[in-house]
């Protein structure tokens, strides 16, 4: 999966779990079991990754969404105003 590698890269692994987990395994692992949608972007606007629910809602497969502007998925003035206010907290 694209995204996913790109966002286990941006930052260094930390812990592991007792089970020898890393704490990115356990942050996907914990990403992918969340019933809402979530998507993670990068500072310019551009999708990192998705987890399933996000992928059903938005019709995408996580390798479709990876890279791809998130302006590309906002309906309307509203969506567009919080996409860039996240952006900018990034």
């Amino acid at each position: 999966m694209p995204g996913r590698d790109a966002w286990a890269e941006s930052t260094p692994p930390r812990r592991r779990d007792e089970g020898g987990r890393s704490e990115h395994e356990l942050l996907a692992s914990a990403l992918e079991r969340l019933d809402e949608p979530v998507v993670l972007g990068d500072g310019e606007g551009r999708i990192v990754r998705i987890n399933a629910a996000f992928g059903r809602a938005a019709g995408l497969a996580p390798a479709e969404a990876a890279g791809r502007e998130l302006r590309s998925l906002a309906a309307g003035p509203e969506a567009e105003a919080a996409i860039d206010a996240a952006c900018e907290a990034a």
